[in-house]
Parts: C-alpha cells; sequence; structure tokens
C-alpha cells in the first residue's frame, strides 16, 4: 500500500492532490497537513512512501525542515509543488534533498509520470517539470 503525506496550506490543493493520487493509486493512504510544523510531526507517525509538500521560497522555515527532512528521513522521496518557475529555487530544493520538483500548474498526466519515476525508482530525479 502507498502511503503518503501531502503538505499544503490550500484544502483545495491537497483535496485535489489527494483524489488524483487516490484515482492513480485506489489503494493509498494519505494523509494532510497544511504547514510544516504538522508535517514535521506527522512524518514520525508512519512508515511513508512518499511526502508531497508544497514550497513557495526558500526561506528560514523551509530551510529547517529540509534539515530536518535531509537529516532523519532522506529515504523517503519528497515530491516538491511550488507555483515558481524560478530555475534557482528548484535548484536548490533538488540540492537539499527533493527527489523531484514539479509546477503546480502541471496536468494529471505530469504528476502521475512524475510520481511513477519518484516510486519507481531509488534515486533521485535530475529534472524538474513546468
Amino acid at each position: 500500500m502507498l502511503h503518503v503525506l501531502i503538505k499544503d496550506e490550500y484544502v483545495i490543493y491537497r483535496k485535489g492532490i489527494t483524489g488524483l493520487i487516490r484515482e492513480f493509486f485506489p489503494l493509498s493512504h494519505v494523509v494532510e497537513s497544511a504547514t510544516l510544523e504538522e508535517l514535521s510531526g506527522l512524518i514520525t507517525q508512519n512508515d511513508w512512501s512518499l511526502i508531497i509538500a508544497d514550497v513557495k521560497e526558500m526561506n528560514g522555515e523551509v530551510m529547517d525542515f529540509l534539515q530536518y527532512y535531509r537529516r532523519s528521513f532522506k529515504d523517503i522521496p519528497l515530491l516538491v509543488m511550488t507555483e515558481s518557475f524560478n530555475p534557482l529555487l528548484h535548484s536548490g530544493l533538488m540540492m537539499a534533498g527533493a527527489a523531484a520538483c514539479l509546477n503546480k500548474s502541471c496536468t494529471g498526466r505530469e504528476f502521475r509520470s512524475i510520481l511513477e519515476k519518484i516510486l519507481g525508482s531509488t534515486r533521485h530525479i535530475n529534472s524538474w517539470t513546468n
């Protein structure tokens, strides 16, 4: 069974991502969180297959989470969703340990493709999708 932890401050994005995951992987277990603090607390409560988190910008809170993630949970793939098309942000997130970065304006097909690549791979994906 696929266990996915989602972090997005907007409930409509969380519900949309949850719906797509359940459509693509019907037996999946999805837990939603609205903040990085909540995500950090939930990350220890299950054997997660994937973490999906939105990031608007690199700031202290994001850097603290990424350091915590890298130190303790680097074996769980992290998919970062962002509204930004800034290649420096995407590059920084990948260097910080994200398995992939995907823009929130992606299609369902692009989202599924990235999920399949992440879940079917033991290494990180070295590119990001607009």
